[in-house]
């Protein structure tokens, strides 16, 4: 499933925030699915905002 960092089969959730979180301040490694807006820069700003706007409107909301 797409932005399911934690691997629980739902759409974009808590869980999956606090993962791209950590990996933002580099508490887990980031790869390249962390960088949800393709700017090349894994796990910034604005791709946690990219998945908390998700996880509150649903994954259709970043398709």
């Amino acid at each position: 499933m797409i932005y399911d960092f934690n691997t629980n089969s739902g759409p974009a959730d808590a869980g999956d925030l606090v993962m791209i979180e950590d990996a933002s301040v580099g508490n887990l490694i980031p790869d390249g699915s962390y960088d949800l807006n393709g700017n090349g820069v894994q796990a910034d700003a604005n791709d946690l905002a990219m998945l908390k706007d998700a996880s509150v409107a649903g994954v259709d909301g970043l398709e």
